[in-house]
């Protein structure tokens, strides 16, 4: 399954959608190994999990962002992520996303294969705090295009035993985090 090279180039993780043994979906699911997992979060109780021994079947999401444009968004920086999905019709959608913007909440009757580009940032006269919300020099702008900001989805995590060449690597990388 296609993924990003970021932001976590030293343990690869796979976005995808988890069927449970009891035929039940999670839609969205980060796979990613446990030891990459602990040192950069800890032992987190405050994130949603899926117990790998319960997982029947791994897909592609329909909710996943394609990857190249992840990537872009992820070389842009930063903990927390906004940026324009254009779309392939030209309509323009504005997210904002936390550290992770492999899923996307799309728009009803658009996807992953209607984005034609994605624009990092803001443009540079304009801003957003959550005090004020989006503004523009400093007034607010337009509340039609502030309701337009979607999120990125809510996602699990779903960790799993790294193999010896990924702990290898990880034990390798991990200084440079």
């Amino acid at each position: 399954m296609p993924s990003s090279n970021y932001p976590f180039e030293f343990m690869p993780y796979v976005p995808a959608e988890a069927v449970l043994d009891d035929k039940s979906r999670v839609r969205c699911v980060l796979f990613w190994g446990y030891h990459a997992f602990l040192y950069k979060w800890g032992a987190s109780l405050a994130r949603s999990f899926v117990d790998i021994r319960k997982v029947a079947e791994v897909k592609p999401s329909e909710c996943q962002m394609p990857p190249s444009f992840a990537d872009e968004i992820y070389l842009g920086g930063g903990d927390y992520h906004y940026f324009t999905v254009i779309m392939n019709d030209g309509r323009r959608f504005y997210y904002a996303a936390g550290s992770v913007v492999d899923f996307l909440e799309f728009p009803e009757g658009y996807g992953q294969s209607d984005i034609r580009s994605v624009d990092v940032g803001w443009t540079p006269k304009q801003t957003w705090t959550p005090q004020t919300g989006l503004t523009n020099e400093g007034r607010n702008i337009d509340a039609q295009r502030r309701a337009m900001m979607l999120k990125a989805r809510d996602y699990a995590w779903c960790l799993f035993s790294e193999t010896e060449e990924q702990l290898r690597r990880w034990e390798l990388a991990k200084n440079d985090i």
